[in-house]
This record gives C-alpha cells, structure tokens and sequence, in this order.
C-alpha cells in the first residue's frame, strides 16, 4: 500500500467537510499504524511529494472527474499540501506558525500564510485544528505569554501550521 496527501477540491468541499464536522485542517494521512509489521521494513510506502492521484486512476475514473467540477490540482485545494514529518530531510530550520482562528477571514488568512511559505521554499509538514487550554498555551509559548494568546484560544479553535524547508 502507498500514501500521499490527497489533493483536490470541488464545489461544496468546505460544506462537506462542515456538515461532516471535519477540519479541512486536520490531515492525517501520514499517521499510519501498520497492524501487520513485517521484520526488516513496512508494509506500505509513502508516495512522492510530487505524485498526481490522476496517475493512479482508471483512466474513465479520471475523465469523469476532470469534467470541470472537480480539480486535482494542489494550488486551489482548500485543504492543505501536508509532506507528513519523515518524507524528505530538513534542514536545521524549524517553527511552528499558529492562527487564531476568528469569526470571519481565518481561511483566507491561512491560505495567504501558506503561499507565502510555499514560495519561500517551505514545504508544509503538518497541521492541525485545535482546542488549546490555558496550560497548552503557556507550555507552547512560555509562561509569559501575552493576555491576548489565551483571550483568543479561549473564543476559538487554533490552527497549527508546521513548515520545514526542503534541502537541495
């Protein structure tokens, strides 16, 4: 078995994931328990960073689904390109971007932080919407964590953005 980051996106996606109460942000695909471990190495393999599901689809499947309602494409996917934590080596260079998340405008605003990063020469490796208590915060950002930080948290979930930059 191999895996990747699923990339596509069509009319609805957002309200799907809603009606379904998911988070476009919580991507999980790289979190792989292996029931069945075999003694030197794995039962599944990660697909390329690069790889397009388009290529692993009959080819009837893929012309149903390019009719224009859906894209493949990761530039317009409303959930995030994640590269999981292990799939290529990272330099030195780590930080962890948090967005409070508001009433209005949060999505564009994560969008517009991951462009950024992407055309910096950052790949995403995680992320992640949360709940954070008073104690996750301060164990985050220190003890004296401005005010505001917990005012935040506490009207609302946190998204958790976790860049690595690529080597090469």
């Amino acid at each position: 078995m191999r895996f990747g980051c699923l990339q596509m996106d069509y009319t609805g996606l957002k309200d799907h994931f809603t009606a379904a109460g998911l988070s476009l942000y919580n991507n999980g695909w790289y979190g792989i328990f292996d029931f069945s471990p075999v003694q030197h190495g794995l039962n599944y393999s990660f697909l390329p960073s690069t790889s397009q599901i388009t290529s692993h689809l009959p080819e009837d499947a893929v012309s149903v689904a390019t009719d224009g309602t859906v894209s493949f494409s990761s530039s317009p996917s409303h959930v995030p390109l994640t590269h999981g934590l292990e799939r290529t080596p990272l330099g030195d260079a780590s930080a962890l971007f948090t967005v409070f998340k508001g009433k209005v405008g949060t999505d564009a605003q994560v969008q517009t932080l991951l462009g950024i990063l992407s055309s910096s020469g950052c790949q995403l490796r995680r992320c992640k919407e949360t709940k954070m208590n008073t104690d996750t915060i301060h164990r985050i950002f220190g003890q004296d964590v401005q005010p505001h930080f917990i005012r935040y948290a506490k009207e609302g979930m946190v998204i958790g953005l976790l860049p690595g930059r690529k080597l090469g």
